[in-house]
């Protein structure tokens, strides 16, 4: 036993290969890099993800345009020569174009008829350079008129008439914002009948009407409440929603 124990004590160690053990732990650190890789990747396509999604969401030189409401207030003279008031409503689509529907009421004199128009609308409006735009749509007309025809001995008899009307409508004008405030102006507009609906004219049936006052003043009115209507300077005030 003493011999054999010497003898193992005595044997030379065996030698360890050192190049291995680098060679190990080199590629384990390499492993460990590869890992991390696909972390920077991840950041690289998500910013390449938010560069996609902001340069989609610009279009013509700057952002699309998101939509929305807004609500005016209307004055002018719609048609002419009477004063009308009324309002708009309005929604911006996506594409800029705009959906609006329109109410004015308009009341005045036209020579000797005291008339007035309602008129109801809808149409769309589209860009033109940078803040006009050209509208065109359909509408609904109602008017009504009274006034005096003289008689052959000197008196008068009062008399009215009343129409509606199915109207085809355009316009040009401008627009421009200051906030959520908003300043529109149909700069000239046209209303041309299509065809008439519920005419009702003036009957006097009294033996001294003067029939040639009487076919002036009807056609006066008719030229109003029936003909081309024009729009000139009719300017809303409003508010985004």
């Amino acid at each position: 036993m003493l011999i054999l124990a010497g003898l193992l004590m005595s044997a030379p160690l065996p030698r360890i290969n050192t190049s291995l053990y680098a060679a190990s732990s080199s590629d384990k650190k390499s492993s460990k890099k590869k890992k991390k890789s696909p972390r920077k990747g991840k950041s690289s396509d998500a910013s390449g993800e938010s560069a996609v999604s902001d340069s989609e969401s610009l279009g013509g030189g700057g952002k699309r345009s998101q939509g929305g409401k807004f609500i005016l207030g209307n004055a002018g003279l719609a048609p002419q020569p009477l004063i009308g008031i009324g309002g708009t409503f309005g929604l911006i689509r996506p594409n800029g174009t705009i959906m609006e529907g329109t109410a004015t009421m308009a009341s005045g004199k036209k020579g000797y008829i005291a008339a007035r128009i309602i008129h109801l609308g809808a149409r769309y409006r589209f860009p033109l350079f940078k803040i006009g735009y050209y509208a065109g749509g359909v509408g609904f007309r109602m008017a009504s008129g009274a006034w005096n025809v003289l008689s052959t001995r000197g008196s008068e008899y009062p008399t009215s008439s009343s129409l509606n009307a199915v109207t085809l409508d355009g316009a040009v004008g401008a627009q421009t914002k200051f906030g959520t405030f908003i300043v529109t102006a149909d700069a000239l507009g046209i209303s041309f009948p299509l065809f008439k609906l519920g005419v009702k004219k003036s009957a006097i049936q009294e033996s001294d009407v003067d029939l040639d006052d009487q076919q002036k003043q009807q056609a006066s009115f008719d030229a109003l409440a029936a003909g081309m209507n024009l729009t000139i300077a009719k300017i809303g005030v409003g508010i985004n929603l």
